[in-house]
């Protein structure tokens, strides 16, 4: 669900391209390499409650929850799920679920001696891919330490 809102995000997105000025050009390929990174690995955003520092639950939870046995073994809670590891980042048109989306908003005046450059080679531009995926992995870090404070405040 997260990946349909964010390829429909950035075909939005992508659409106010061609008549931007320089400035607000950046901001678009800035923009639509968060959705591709967001699209491609989750978006970590995660709030447990208004204040990080206030109590979490609100309510009295005990835990571990009353077994009519004891466990013979301790099972970690939670259990440690798998982070999704980025792999090599490959251009958009090696990309499955970017790749309708490129083709379907390449400028149709390629051949156009405009000063202003087109989609595809903004789109090819590392410097914005490097930002946008530095943004991915600072919002996975917060969203991994968050996680350790709930873990820490359930006892």
């Amino acid at each position: 669900m997260i990946a349909d809102f964010a390829k429909q995000a950035a075909r939005d997105i992508l659409a106010s391209y061609p008549g931007a000025d320089a400035a607000r050009q950046k901001e678009i390929i800035a923009a639509f390499w968060d959705l591709q990174y967001m699209a491609r690995f989750g978006a970590p955003e995660i709030k447990l409650t208004p204040n990080p520092d206030g109590p979490f639950p609100p309510w009295p939870i005990p835990f571990p929850w009353p077994r009519p046995f004891p466990r013979p073994w301790p099972l970690p809670f939670p259990w440690p799920l798998p982070w999704p590891q980025p792999g090599p980042d490959p251009l958009p048109y090696d990309r499955g679920f970017a790749e309708d989306l490129v083709l379907e908003m390449i400028d149709v005046n390629l051949g156009d001696p405009s000063p202003q450059p087109s989609l595809m080679t903004a789109l090819k531009d590392i410097k914005p891919r490097r930002a946008a995926a530095k943004a991915a992995l600072a919002r996975h870090l917060d969203a991994a330490k968050q996680l350790e404070r709930a873990i820490e405040k359930m006892g």
